[in-house]
Order: C-alpha cells, then sequence, then structure tokens
C-alpha cells in the first residue's frame, strides 16, 4: 500500500488541514558540532564553548549556535533538546537571539512564556517578523557553565 504525502513540498499542521512550506535551516558557518544540532538526529550533539574560555585561535563561530534561515521568517516560537539521556542542564545556561533587521532581540526569558522540562525547553511566545537568522550563545561565564550542549533546535514559523 502506498502512502499519500499531502503536502508534498512542506509539512501539515497539527489538528487543521494546511500544508506548510519547508523550512530550511542551515548553520551560518558550517562546523561539526552546529550541524550536528539540526540533523534532526537527538542522538547526535553539538557543544559551544563560551569565547571568555576558548583558545585565541578557536574560530569565534564556535563559540555559539548561528543559524540562518532560505527565506525571512515569522518566527513564533522554537524548542531545544539537550543531550539524549541526560538533562538540559538549566534554561538560564542558554541566550537565544533573533536577529531582526540586523538589530539582536533576545527572545528568552523577555518575551512570551517558555516551558521546561528535564530534556527539553520551549518558547511559543518569541514573536517576532522577517527573521533571517538566529543565534544560541552561552549566557554565563563561569567555569561550570562555560559549554552549551544541544541536540536538537527546531523553530516554529509561518
Amino acid at each position: 500500500m502506498t502512502k499519500c504525502d499531502l503536502c508534498p513540498n512542506g509539512g501539515a499542521a497539527l489538528r487543521d488541514n494546511r500544508c506548510y512550506r519547508k523550512l530550511n535551516v542551515s548553520c551560518w558557518t558550517s562546523w561539526p558540532e552546529c550541524e550536528r544540532t539540526i540533523d534532526n538526529d537527538v542522538y547526535s550533539y553539538g557543544q559551544a564553548l563560551n569565547k571568555k574560555f576558548a583558545k585565541p585561535s578557536t574560530p569565534v563561530h564556535e563559540t555559539y549556535f548561528h543559524y540562518k534561515f532560505d527565506a525571512p521568517v515569522h518566527l513564533r516560537g522554537y524548542v531545544v533538546w539537550g543531550k539524549y539521556g541526560c538533562c538540559l542542564k538549566s534554561l538560564t545556561d542558554y541566550e537565544i537571539y533573533v536577529i531582526h533587521e540586523g538589530n539582536p532581540i533576545s527572545c528568552f526569558y523577555t518575551v512570551g512564556k517558555y516551558y521546561a522540562d528535564k530534556y527539553y525547553a520551549s518558547h511559543g511566545g518569541c514573536d517576532v517578523d522577517e527573521v533571517k537568522d538566529l543565534k544560541i550563545i552561552p549566557k554565563k561565564d563561569d567555569a561550570v557553565n562555560k559549554i552549551i550542549t544541544v541536540a536538537e533546535v527546531a523553530f516554529y514559523v509561518y
């Protein structure tokens, strides 16, 4: 029996009959740690070291995760998963910035509401239009929290 794909160029929304276009997300600068956070595999993960603790020779793009969208999107939320089988240490370890018209907008505690459990954090109130890119950076700069670990990140857009 064959399966009928109702949305061949995108995905179906939950609880309604609409199709949404496929969103292509890539790393601003391709490097293995970042690529593992968008590979649709929660068993793989990427780590970024706070630049305060990085060697001077460490490329700046390896001190945070920077994503770009193939076209401007209307961002409405996101989900961040921690390392599989482990915990998302704390929501306070991450700072998420949406880049809107060249300006970074903090899109975590300051906007809308968020939900956290042991393994993932979601934010359904991040409401920014015309977003071209987004960064996840270490928020704390102490030795205990110098590395952020992300298994997967997903974005809610229209």
